[in-house]
Order: C-alpha cells, then sequence, then structure tokens
C-alpha cells in the first residue's frame, strides 16, 4: 500500500451544488469547473478568482474539457 498525504491547498467558493469536474489550461493559469449548479467557471491561478461564469445549462454539467485552450 502507498502512503499519500494529501491536504487542502486553497478552497475556490462559488459553484452552488457539486463539482462534477475541474481540469487546468496546458500552461497551468487557469482552471476550469463544472458541475450541478449547471454553470462552468474559469478560475484565475493567481489570485484564485472567478474570470468567467459562463451561463446556466438545461442540464448538470459533468466534465470539463481536457484539452482547454490558453
Amino acid at each position: 500500500m502507498c502512503d499519500i498525504d494529501i491536504h487542502i491547498v486553497d478552497t475556490l467558493n462559488g459553484h452552488q451544488d457539486r463539482v462534477w469536474s475541474v481540469a487546468w489550461n496546458p500552461k497551468g493559469t487557469v482552471l476550469a469547473s463544472c458541475g450541478g449548479d449547471k454553470t462552468i467557471r474559469l478560475w484565475a491561478k493567481e489570485g484564485n478568482h472567478v474570470l468567467v461564469t459562463l451561463p446556466r445549462y438545461k442540464k448538470s454539467t459533468e466534465s470539463t474539457n481536457s484539452k482547454l485552450r490558453d
């Protein structure tokens, strides 16, 4: 068995329901998150703030594209 030390580094507040998926852009500067509140949010690495909140969709969004562009 492998011992792994996991701890919370930061908390991003904004989604109103569970988060289903997150993905970094190739440069590691923007994090995309999506979830049960039917929004997709783009977060800045520096400053931990929301850059963009994309509008609500009819269904819960369960996946982010793993090939985000800069």
